[in-house]
């Protein structure tokens, strides 16, 4: 596992998660999603959104690099991961791997059976490797009105 520092959400967290949320989006390969479709998913996103979201119950764990600045964040309520991303810069370290299991166990601790989320065409390969099944393709309009498909995945966890 990686040696990341992982720590619940707090108020100040709202301007650089926007700006991690904003930057990993915008990464995703133009093999799943067109610019113009980043850019509206991308759109809008501000740091008050956080903050806003953990009031109306989301859980959200947050992962700090080295200068204890977030790298990654989770956000979970009920039996959901309502988003999980990584900074571009530190894919591929299972940071996104440690969150998600660290959702998981939090859900099942809840009393829940099952995980289930909405996901990214780019993250479905992610969240199959993890042991989830796709159920349906769906999406979603973005904050800049297009339409995204995305996936909704369920995971059996008890």
């Amino acid at each position: 596992m990686p040696d990341v520092a992982i720590r619940p959400f707090q108020p100040s967290d709202g301007v650089p998660l926007a700006d991690l949320h904003r930057r990993a989006i915008l990464a995703i390969s133009s093999d799943f999603y067109s610019l113009a479709e980043r850019e509206s998913w991308a759109q809008g996103l501000s740091a008050d959104g956080y903050a806003r979201s953990a009031a109306n119950g989301e859980i959200f764990e947050i992962a700090l690099g080295a200068d204890s600045t977030p790298i990654a964040f989770c956000g979970r309520k009920g039996d959901e991961v309502c988003g999980l991303y990584v900074a571009p810069d530190f894919h591929g370290r299972g940071i996104g791997k440690l969150l998600l299991a660290r959702a998981e166990t939090a859900i099942a601790a809840a009393g829940h059976g099952r995980v289930t989320l909405a996901a990214s065409l780019s993250a479905v390969p992610f969240y199959l490797a993890h042991g989830y099944n796709e159920a349906e393709r769906t999406g979603f309009t973005s904050r800049g009105g297009l339409f995204i498909q995305a996936a909704r995945l369920e995971k059996v966890i008890v």
